[in-house]
């Protein structure tokens, strides 16, 4: 009796696990004034706009995939969970109607157009490292660490507030502009100060 009931309970967590999965939605074009109830995927190679759209998930976009959100701006874009682009093509955060609950990271992407994450509000942390393409923050409220580091297109952090630690590492430092920014934790690296006024 003990064996089926343990059967059962192993067939009842294959079944919740295979709803798990089922419940992320891809997304290979503009998505529009929709929710999305689980996770939002971003397949490999291909490109995805969200406008005046909540998801309830994280994002997840893929080896040489373009995210854009909320960039014509036609409504507010929330994500509750976090945002991982690694080894994408890059993303773009677009306008103060954006808002993300977790964290951002944007790792290993080739571009060819910068990471470029202006006027968002990011509840999490913010890692952009290691991108041939330059990352550009601004206009952006970062409630964690923000961390842009090792990006060899370069790097343009303005204007933005920063609850955490701010840190800039690596970057070419012709390709750098570092200006008026709010930091409540430390400024590290080449973020230490001011590269323009």
């Amino acid at each position: 009796m003990m064996r089926l009931a343990n059967a059962a309970f192993v067939a009842f967590g294959f079944l919740l696990g295979t709803a798990s999965l089922a419940s992320a939605e891809t997304c290979t074009t503009l998505i529009t004034g929709k929710t999305i109830i689980g996770d939002l995927v971003v397949p490999a190679g291909m490109a995805c706009e969200i406008d005046s759209t909540t998801v309830n998930g994280s994002v997840r976009v893929e080896q040489g995939a373009y995210f854009y959100a909320a960039v014509s701006a036609s409504g507010p874009v929330i994500i509750y969970g976090n945002v991982t682009a690694v080894q994408c093509g890059f993303v773009a955060f677009g306008s103060s109607s954006v808002s993300v609950d977790g964290n951002i990271q944007v790792e290993g992407c080739t571009g060819p157009s910068p990471t470029q994450i202006t006027a968002t509000t990011i509840s999490g942390n913010v890692e952009c490292i290691s991108n041939s393409g330059a990352c550009e923050i601004g206009g952006s409220t970062v409630g964690g660490n923000l961390q842009v580091n090792d990006n060899s297109g370069g790097a343009g952090v303005t204007d933005n507030y920063v609850g955490g630690n701010l840190q800039c590492v690596g970057n070419p430092p012709s390709a750098l502009v570092v200006n008026n920014n709010t930091v409540a934790g430390n400024k590290q690296g080449q973020c230490a100060s001011n590269t323009s006024q």
